[in-house]
C-alpha cells in the first residue's frame, strides 16, 4: 500500500481505495428500498459518487468501510445494496444511450432529407430566402445529432464506467479506532 492509502496492490490487481466512515447506520440504507431489493440512500450514493469520479480510468475498486455500528449480519445486505443501487444506474444510463442513439439517428436522417430537399430546390427553384431558411434548419438537426452522438453518449459512457467499477468493487468492513472518531471533535469549557 503506499503512503497515501490510496490503491493497494494484492494478486497482481491493484484497486483504488474509498475510505467510508459510518458513524450511524440507521441512514445507509434508502428508507423506500423494499427487502427483496435494498439499495443505498442517495446521501452514501452522492459520497461515493463524489469519489470514484476522482478514481483513474480503468482501476478496479476496494471500498472500504469502517464502523463499529455494522453488525456481521448487515454487511452482506449493505454490500447488495451497494451493487443493487449501481445496477440500477447503469440500467438508467444504458436506456438513455439507447435512446441517444436512437434519436441521433432519427435526426441524422431528418438532416439528410432537409439537404437533398434543399439541393433539389436549388436546382429547381430559385429562393434564396427559402434555401437560407432551411440550411439552418438542416444544420440545426445535424447538430443535435452530433450533440448527442459526441458530446452526451461519451458523458453516459464514463458514468456507465464508474458504476461498473462499484458493482464490481471488493468491500470490505473495518472497525472504527476511537481516535478517528474524536480527531474533529473539540472540546468546550465554560
Amino acid at each position: 500500500m503506499d503512503k497515501n492509502n490510496k490503491r493497494e496492490l494484492k494478486n497482481g490487481i491493484q484497486r483504488e481505495i474509498i475510505n467510508l466512515v459510518v458513524y450511524n447506520d440507521e441512514d445507509f440504507l434508502s428508507p423506500y428500498s423494499g427487502d427483496d431489493q435494498e439499495i443505498i440512500s442517495q446521501e452514501v450514493a452522492g459520497f461515493l459518487n463524489s469519489r470514484a469520479k476522482r478514481l483513474k480510468r480503468h482501476k478496479q475498486v476496494h471500498i472500504k468501510i469502517s464502523s463499529n455500528k455494522i453488525e456481521e449480519s448487515e454487511q452482506k445486505v449493505y454490500s447488495r445494496a451497494i451493487q443493487n443501487y449501481y445496477n440500477n444506474e447503469k440500467s438508467e444510463i444504458e436506456r438513455k444511450q439507447n435512446f441517444y442513439l436512437l434519436i441521433g439517428s432519427i435526426l441524422t436522417l431528418v438532416a439528410i432529407a432537409i439537404f437533398t430537399i434543399l439541393y433539389l430546390l436549388i436546382i429547381k427553384l430559385n429562393l434564396p430566402i427559402l434555401n437560407e431558411i432551411i440550411t439552418v434548419v438542416g444544420w440545426v438537426f445535424l447538430w443535435e445529432a452530433v450533440d448527442l452522438f459526441c458530446i452526451r453518449t461519451p458523458l453516459l459512457q464514463s458514468q456507465r464506467r464508474i458504476c461498473q467499477n462499484l458493482i464490481n468493487a471488493k468491500i470490505t468492513y473495518h472497525g472504527l479506532e476511537p481516535k478517528a472518531r474524536t480527531k474533529n471533535i473539540k472540546i468546550l469549557s465554560d
